[in-house]
């Protein structure tokens, strides 16, 4: 038995028999293309209406994390009953899912014959396919899009997924068409056009796919399933994925397509077609232009009221590298808890140059270096102040956002970077406005001289510790260039280093014996050598006095040495016992110093 947690729900209006006819008239004037009203928005803004459009964002009804309603989006809705078996439990839904927007967790059987048993969304109502996009995250796939009558051993599928491929089939037996590449690590958007009968097209993330198996098959009719689809033997599994779109059309949208996917790119954190192609807006400007250096991890905000996009904060979804988050004056735990205002048309679009966020690029503060990598801003219609976050485990405390409008950073603004927490991740963030065109990136302190101390190791070694005030990086250094040690004047050996105690210390070890009355110099020179902290900056020049230091535990064992021998003075000259008692007083001074 399944139960039904569901109200069918149409969109409506009366209209009079002669305006019917009217608008049958001017239909059939314009061909079989349905096109959008001026004030409903559709993605890509004025092009073909869709069939279907369910997005996690908007009309989407839950009870304890849980969806319990859907509503299609489209002009002339699909109704959906959710139909939950015995024992199962509605998709669960994440408001900050996919880049700080709501996605729907689907988690059905992966069997042939799963259709019964899955939790699914059923329609009430066919449609025609012919085109559609999707942005899920694909963790084994199944069927996104299926149908709820079998046409043959294989159900209806629509850009859902199979092994390490998408797939997209209309239902009959081995007929279908495979396509990839499958990124498990994040969501993708997943697009799939016939064309013809033998000509079929598909996208992935905006660059063309790879087919591994191609069919015959035309558009096609059938009824709506969202997670399974109904098939025999061979038929697909269940969907296990996590859903935040999915558009379908019953024509082509070859000439939207490009707007379409700058939509659902902008809303998602998506970088299209590896960075090779410009992001639009539904007036067709480019709120993103296709820069060959700053073409990584693009990601934007922005307000485009055309297609129901309200996107004001935002970060590139891709996995591996530290992402920035940026939000319109603020960044909150998902984009409906922003409040804050875009107008329309205003975009803010950013990418890197996909170098590491190692801090050894030189500005003309002393000391201060700015990351390898750097971002690049495109500004349309004046976004005012953003807040920019980085994930804190990238950037130590202490670092800047830098913003200029050139690359280098020589005349760069400096903004104090803070801690705060962005949905339970430690992020460093700073509040700026950026003009369009400008770049911004991060900066570091370099490791700087805080001391050095001489210290007694051994009777043939002795050994500076030198103290610096960031963490140094020893794990590419064989030997260490730069370092010099002096003994009153005059240069010494150093035979060779070790990390100290802590990762800010190293030790430089001399076999020779350094007195304790002598002037001890340790100095380091940034051009000879080859000392970084683990940020990558330099560690910077110093010539500087170090402080011996005695071994007390030493000493001591010395002095019971002597105090044990029970020393006659008459068995010294009188220079040699007075040597011997101001070497105990001193001792005595040393071993009570607790300095």
């Amino acid at each position: 038995m399944s139960f039904l947690y569901s109200k069918k729900w149409k969109k409506g209006f009366k209209v009079s028999v002669v305006s019917m006819l009217l608008l049958s008239t001017f239909i059939s004037s314009i061909g079989s293309e349905r096109v959008s009203a001026a004030s409903a928005p559709v993605p890509g803004g004025m092009g073909l209406e869709p069939v279907l459009w369910l997005k996690a964002d908007s009309d989407a009804t839950t009870a304890d994390g849980l969806l319990t309603d859907w509503k299609d989006q489209s002009a002339s809705p699909v109704g959906f009953e959710l139909d939950i078996p015995a024992g199962k439990k509605a998709p669960s839904y994440n408001p900050g899912g996919i880049n700080f927007n709501p996605s729907v967790a689907f988690d059905n059987p992966t069997g042939w014959n799963h259709y019964n048993s899955s939790v699914k969304f059923v329609g009430d109502k066919p449609i025609t396919f012919q085109s559609g996009y999707a942005v899920y995250k694909f963790k084994s796939g199944g069927a996104l899009v299926g149908a709820t009558e079998p046409t043959g051993t294989n159900g209806v599928i629509i850009m859902g997924g199979y092994g390490d491929n998408f797939t997209t089939g209309n239902g009959v037996h081995s007929i279908f068409d495979y396509y990839n590449p499958v990124d498990r690590s994040r969501a993708q958007i997943v697009n799939f056009d016939i064309v013809s009968n033998t000509d079929h097209t598909a996208r992935i993330d905006g660059a063309g796919a790879k087919f591994t198996n191609r069919m015959n098959f035309d558009k096609f009719t059938f009824t709506p399933v969202i997670g399974a689809t109904s098939g025999r033997n061979y038929n697909w599994s269940g969907l296990v994925a996590d859903v935040a779109e999915i558009i379908l059309y019953d024509a082509q949208t070859a000439n939207d397509a490009s707007k379409i996917e700058s939509y659902l790119a902008i809303k998602y954190g998506i970088t299209l077609n590896n960075g090779a192609s410009p992001y639009l807006s539904t007036n067709e400007s480019e709120v993103w232009t296709v820069d060959s250096k700053y073409k990584h991890n693009i990601a934007g905000i922005g307000k485009d009221e055309a297609q129901g996009l309200n996107q004001k904060q935002s970060l590139s979804i891709n996995a591996g590298v530290p992402q920035v988050a940026v939000g319109v004056n603020t960044l909150a735990a998902t984009n409906a808890d922003n409040s804050s205002i875009l107008m329309d048309q205003q975009y803010f679009v950013w990418a890197d140059n996909g170098m590491p966020l190692t801090y050894d690029q030189s500005i003309n503060t002393p000391g201060q270096y700015h990351a390898q990598r750097v971002w690049k801003v495109q500004n349309t219609n004046n976004v005012d102040k953003v807040e920019i976050g980085i994930p804190a485990i990238s950037v130590p405390a202490g670092y800047q956002l830098l913003v200029s409008d050139s690359e280098d950073f020589t005349e760069a603004s400096g903004y104090d970077l803070s801690l705060k927490d962005v949905n339970g991740v430690p992020h460093y963030t700073a509040k700026a406005a950026l003009k369009d065109g400008e770049y911004f990136t991060f900066s570091a302190w370099a490791p700087k001289y805080t001391s050095a101390n001489v210290s007694n190791v051994s009777v043939t070694e002795d050994e500076v510790i030198v103290t610096f005030d960031e963490e140094l990086d020893f794990s590419n250094v064989a030997s260490l260039a730069g370092f010099k040690l002096e003994i009153n004047g005059q240069p010494i050996t150093i035979d060779s280093f070790e990390p100290g105690a802590n990762s800010k210390t190293l030790k430089l070890k001399t076999s020779q014996i350094i007195p304790s009355n002598v002037s001890v110099i340790v100095s380091y020179d940034i051009e000879d050598g080859n000392l970084k902290g683990t940020n990558g900056a330099p560690a910077q020049s110093f010539s500087e006095h170090a402080v011996t230091k005695v071994d007390k535990s030493l000493l001591q064992a010395k002095v019971t040495e002597v105090t044990g021998e029970d020393l006659e003075e008459s068995e010294y000259t009188p220079a040699s016992w007075t040597a011997l008692d101001d070497a105990m007083n001193e001792a005595e001074r040393v071993l009570t110093d607790l300095t």
